[in-house]
């Protein structure tokens, strides 16, 4: 097993560092077939403004292999999140300026508190001049950490973006609901 710091950089991709903040017992587990084990963990530092956030991996070591024939060996490897709550949470979210651009919409959302939240969806729906939706997609999420951003892009099919007036989205994640609209033409779906 080994506890690294978890954090997300610039465009909410999983950044992992070796860290010392995190005490966690046993350093080493045997699993007997359907058996179950608990692990220790704790932390070194006290509360903060932000949350701190890590990932304890638990790593499986390969046995011998064996010679005959051909195999493929797996082993796993299982990254379990650790949140060290601040002092006072603040869950909180905004939405970036909703563009589109070459029949892409691309949706920022950014976490502007300082606890997690997990981004269950993004769902877009794409309508025409006469308001009848004619295009429809919801995008899958993920962790956001306190402080990150991500961007989630979808693009929309070239037989219906040349009818599209705008395109609605809305981001739901947990408590935290977040709206936003852009207006589309035949400039926005162009390539």
């Amino acid at each position: 097993m080994k506890a690294m710091e978890w954090t997300q950089d610039s465009e909410g991709k999983d950044v992992y560092a070796d860290s010392n903040d995190i005490v966690y017992f046993p350093r080493i587990i045997r699993f007997e077939k359907e058996g179950e084990r608990i692990i220790r963990a704790g932390t070194r530092s006290p509360g903060t403004a932000k949350e701190k956030t890590y990932r304890l991996f638990i790593e499986e070591i390969p046995g011998p292999r064996k010679a005959d024939g051909v195999g493929v060996a797996i082993a796993l490897r299982i990254g379990v999140p650790i949140f060290v709550k601040p002092l006072k949470e603040e869950q909180k979210g905004e939405i970036g300026p909703v563009a589109m651009s070459k029949g892409v919409v691309s949706v920022p959302v950014k976490n502007t508190g300082n606890v997690h939240f997990v981004v269950q969806s993004v769902a877009l729906k794409g309508k025409s001049r006469s308001g009848e939706v004619v295009f429809s997609r919801e995008l899958s999420g993920w962790y956001l950490l306190a402080g990150a951003s991500r961007r989630y892009e979808t693009s929309v099919p070239a037989e219906v973006c040349g009818n599209l007036a705008s395109v609605e989205v809305e981001v739901k994640a947990g408590k935290i609901i977040l709206n936003g609209k852009v207006d589309a033409d035949q400039a926005t779906c162009a390539p």
